[in-house]
């Protein structure tokens, strides 16, 4: 069936909405790596900059057209195809971007970017009062986010669905509740066991260099391309894509077993593939989980760091 001329208009918009993206990401990504302090001031502005930018073009009238006119095609209807996903996922998107204004979207980009330079430096300080009002200035400007948004019971709604679509702040309670149900009791055994596991690996000292090289094997092994992504230093682990290029994040740190995590993050992210304009993500993180574990199993060079060595 050939592509209907409309469909051809989305794609060609929403191009450059992904290369604005990916921009503003490489952005974000240098502010939270490698950054010099006095930059920070700019790179606000740039973030504020590309955001309503951002803003203007996944609002603009022309695209909620070409949404409406997809909407009702009969590729449309099929949620499974290419088309069906990419408009669904779109005209959900629009239609919650039109209900901000651009005077909120850039007010929180600068307002996350400043507050971010200040919690590096009150984290380093143990200074939760340097934080304090940043923290405070966002948690308001993003009560307005989701009062714009719209929500029936709970607020957090409106905000929980750009991480969770369709789920309610209701039923993560419910999830939770049942995980303490069920995970207190068992700790509380455990506690009161006669049986006495060692523990002390978990409180072992590690040499960074080791862990980093330990890293680099592992994510090696399981997917991750140094070719097409790097591995950077930052306060915190994250992992960025864009386009066809992966940056995953690793802490300095003396302790091994928060490396773990940030590696299944970056496999996840590596195995993605963009099916045109809809992402789908085609491994398990759980797998991913598995294969970095069963590599630590075998892995020699993991022993020597457990063991003290490196």
């Amino acid at each position: 069936m050939p592509t209907p001329p409309t469909y051809e208009k989305l794609r060609s918009h929403l191009k450059k909405i992904a290369i604005l993206q990916s921009t503003s990401a490489l952005l974000e990504w240098d502010q939270q790596t490698k950054l010099p302090k006095g930059a920070g001031a700019y790179r606000s502005e740039q973030m504020t900059f590309f955001a309503g930018e951002l803003h203007r073009l996944r609002t603009e009238e022309q695209l909620g057209t070409w949404l409406n006119e997809l909407s009702d095609t009969e590729e449309a209807h099929d949620p499974n195809s290419e088309m069906g996903c990419t408009v669904a996922h779109l005209k959900k998107d629009y239609d919650r971007q039109v209900k901000l204004s651009a005077r909120l979207v850039e007010e929180l980009a600068r307002a996350c970017s400043e507050g971010h330079q200040i919690w590096v430096e009150a984290r380093r300080d143990n200074d939760f009062a340097k934080f304090g009002p940043a923290l405070k200035t966002i948690i308001k400007l993003k009560q307005e986010q989701a009062d714009a948004v719209g929500f029936t019971d709970c607020r957090y709604d409106a905000l929980l669905d750009e991480f969770e679509p369709g789920a309610k702040t209701s039923e993560v309670a419910e999830i939770l509740e049942a995980l303490r149900r069920d995970l207190v009791p068992l700790v509380d055994s455990i506690k009161g066991s006669s049986a006495k596991m060692p523990v002390d690996i978990l409180h072992r000292q590690y040499a960074i260099d080791a862990q980093e090289k330990f890293v680099l094997d592992a994510s090696a092994q399981i997917g991750f391309d140094y070719n097409k992504g790097r591995l950077d230093g930052r306060t915190i682990h994250f992992v960025l894509r864009w386009g066809q290029t992966i940056a995953a994040s690793r802490r300095a740190m003396t302790r091994i077993f928060s490396v773990r995590r940030s590696l299944g993050r970056c496999t996840k992210r590596a195995t993605e593939s963009m099916s045109k304009a809809c992402q789908r993500v085609s491994m398990d993180f759980r797998r991913d989980s598995i294969a970095v574990w069963a590599f630590m199993s075998r892995n020699h060079a993991f022993g020597r760091i457990l063991s003290g060595g490196v």
